[in-house]
C-alpha cells in the first residue's frame, strides 16, 4: 500500500512522488490542468492558476481481500480529517493493478467520485442495479472524496 502526502512545499508537475505504508509521507505541489473538475474546495485559484490544496493521495492499493483495503482507505480518511492542513481532502488513482479488474466500483461504495462527471454517471448506475466487482465498469482515472460522503466512507 502507498500512500502519499501532498502539500505546497515543493513541486513537481506530474505528481509522482510517493510515499510507502501509512507513516511516510511526500510534499508536492501539483498545478490543475484547465480542464481538471475537481470540486472547488480542493484546490485555490491564483490568477490563472487553480493548484491542488494539501490533501492525502492514495496511489497505490492492494488488500488481501479481508477489508484490509477498506480499513486502510478509512484510516486515510481519519488522518486526513485529523490533519488541519488537508481537513479531510483524500485523492486517489483508481486504476487496475491487476490488468484484469478496475477498483473503481470498491472505491465508489465507499463514498469517493470520479473527477470525469461522465464516469461518476457509469458507477451510479452500476451501483443502483446492485453492481458486484464481477460486473464493476472497466473504468479507470482520478478520483476524490467529496466532503458530504466522509461520514459514509467512515463507517462504511
Amino acid at each position: 500500500m502507498q500512500i502519499s502526502f501532498f502539500t505546497q512545499n515543493s513541486y513537481n508537475n506530474n505528481c509522482n512522488f510517493e510515499g510507502k505504508c501509512r507513516s511516510q509521507f511526500v510534499n508536492v505541489f501539483c498545478e490543475l490542468p484547465k480542464d481538471s473538475e475537481f470540486p472547488r474546495d480542493y484546490y485555490i485559484k491564483t490568477n490563472n492558476t487553480r493548484i491542488l490544496k494539501p490533501h492525502y493521495f492514495i496511489k497505490f492499493l492492494w488488500g488481501d481481500g479481508n477489508r484490509e483495503g477498506t480499513n486502510f482507505v478509512q484510516d486515510v480518511v481519519i488522518k486526513s480529517l485529523k490533519d488541519n492542513r488537508s481537513n479531510g481532502r483524500v485523492i486517489l488513482d483508481a486504476k487496475k493493478i491487476d490488468a484484469r479488474t478496475s477498483p473503481a466500483g470498491f472505491y465508489y461504495k465507499l463514498g469517493f467520485r470520479f473527477v470525469a462527471e461522465k464516469l461518476n454517471k457509469t458507477l451510479e448506475y452500476w451501483y443502483k442495479n446492485n453492481g458486484t466487482k464481477f460486473n464493476a465498469p472497466d473504468v479507470e482515472g482520478k478520483m476524490y472524496l467529496p466532503k458530504e460522503n466522509i461520514e459514509q466512507c467512515i463507517r462504511y
